[in-house]
């Protein structure tokens, strides 16, 4: 599984006051925890279409089955995406 993120949270979380550092931490640690029970996790910091033309040059075109991309990163960043 490949997780990408920019881990800046939007304008929900900056208005809440949410420590973004801690949640990528806790995300690393629940990651770290499924690798070690044997899952294959990646984690790509980064916007999903900067990260996906990276995996996609790094040749695995092939290596998804699914891909679920967040619609507001998206719409907020102003990119439109083409499947």
């Amino acid at each position: 599984m490949f997780c990408v993120d920019t881990w800046e949270g939007g304008a929900e979380h900056q208005s809440n006051g949410v420590n973004m550092r801690s949640v990528e931490e806790r995300f690393v640690s629940l990651a770290c925890s499924q690798a070690a029970k044997g899952a294959s996790v990646t984690k790509l910091k980064g916007t999903s279409d900067l990260a996906l033309s990276k995996l996609l040059n790094e040749g695995h075109a092939s290596s998804f089955d699914f891909i679920y991309v967040v619609g507001i990163q998206a719409l907020q960043s102003g990119r439109g995406y083409r499947f």
